[in-house]
């Protein structure tokens, strides 16, 4: 995949973390505004450290998705700069340039693997 399309498709993974509570808030009949403090709200997460988190996770699907040999479907979520990786790879190298890249992004605090599988 070229990296002008993972880019868009990391581009498209922030876009929908905001388009689709908006969305829904809109059609209810609130504001977007409104829309942004309540899910910010129900992570219990201030917007800037919400829009940081989103953005670390975006950029790590992005990597995954670049990099070659190393499975693109680890599921990434980001908290307060806490990355929680979860899936399953086929070795330990694999496991390691999968730690590496989460941990190497600016504003990540650590990494937790501890539900990353190695394939039997």
């Amino acid at each position: 995949m070229p990296k002008s399309q993972a880019f868009k498709i990391g581009l498209s993974a922030v876009v929908a973390i905001f388009a689709a509570p908006q969305l829904s808030y809109a059609i209810s009949g609130s504001s977007i505004s409104d829309a942004i403090t309540n899910n910010v709200s129900s992570i219990g997460s201030t917007p800037s450290t919400f829009v940081q988190d989103s953005a670390i996770t975006a950029y790590i699907h992005t990597q995954l998705v670049i990099t070659k040999n190393v499975p693109s479907n680890i599921d990434v979520k980001t908290t307060r700069g806490i990355v929680m990786l979860e899936g399953t790879v086929a070795s330990k190298d694999q496991a390691a340039t999968v730690i590496k890249i989460a941990s190497s992004v600016a504003g990540v605090k650590t990494v937790d693997s501890s539900k990353l599988k190695i394939r039997a």
